[in-house]
């Protein structure tokens, strides 16, 4: 008798807090590191005053380029 097991996917999703994206790298993303097809998506928004928002997207914008992510990532602000 042979046993086969199927091929699946699992997947989560969850906005998540500031500061509890370390927990999941740590106690998460560790555990499926080795699996075949890992995904990680990542959606993050912001509100600031209108004289701070262009401060905040240039220094996303550099921790972007710092990380060899420029080009890679989509920045849209709202009008």
């Amino acid at each position: 008798m042979t046993i086969s097991s199927a091929r699946r996917r699992t997947a989560a999703d969850r906005h998540s807090p500031n500061g509890e994206w370390n927990t999941l790298g740590v106690r998460i993303l560790t555990k499926l590191r080795g699996e075949e097809g890992l995904n990680i998506g990542v959606n993050v928004s912001v509100t600031a005053d209108s004289d701070r928002l262009k401060n905040v997207e240039d220094e996303v914008r550099q921790a972007l380029t710092d990380l060899k992510l420029e080009g890679q990532v989509n920045m849209t602000t709202d009008p």
